[in-house]
């Protein structure tokens, strides 16, 4: 299986718009920081599996979540800093009327209500338990 284009990934449908040359100037943009990209993802997924191994602790160490949680912060920080960096050089040579497109495309997917959100329209919907009952019950309640 492909694994979807950093470009696609990163500006979406937008991306699919534009020009082959920009494209190209784009995944370039992109490998010039690989080398920054793999690390700041390596710092990442390493953040995260100490947040894992932290949450299963016995006996449950809060600071180490916190400082886990404060890493994968840190990375995902680097990791869109390195993208922002590329998409900028790539949107400074868009057209007035190419932006304008992007700007289209990328408000309907960005702005989009997230199924999580007040206005999305599943957000109040819960899904039914087994016996019926909606609610689930939280420990000590």
């Amino acid at each position: 299986m492909r694994r979807p284009h950093a470009g696609r990934m990163l500006l979406g449908a937008a991306f699919e718009d534009l020009p082959d040359e920009l494209r190209q100037q784009f995944r370039q943009a992109l490998r010039a920081n690989g080398g920054k990209l793999r690390r700041a993802l390596a710092a990442e997924k390493t953040a995260r599996n100490a947040a894992l191994d932290a949450l299963q602790a016995d006996p449950f160490d809060a600071a180490a979540l916190a400082r886990a949680l404060s890493a994968i912060r840190t990375a995902e920080g680097e990791r869109r800093a390195i993208a922002h960096e590329a998409t900028l050089s790539l949107i400074e040579k868009l057209t007035p009327e190419q932006r304008q497109a992007m700007h289209h495309k990328l408000s309907q997917s960005l702005l989009a209500p997230h199924p999580m959100q007040p206005g999305h329209m599943d957000f109040h919907r819960k899904p039914p338990m087994a016996d019926g009952d909606s609610t689930v019950p939280l420990p000590g309640r």
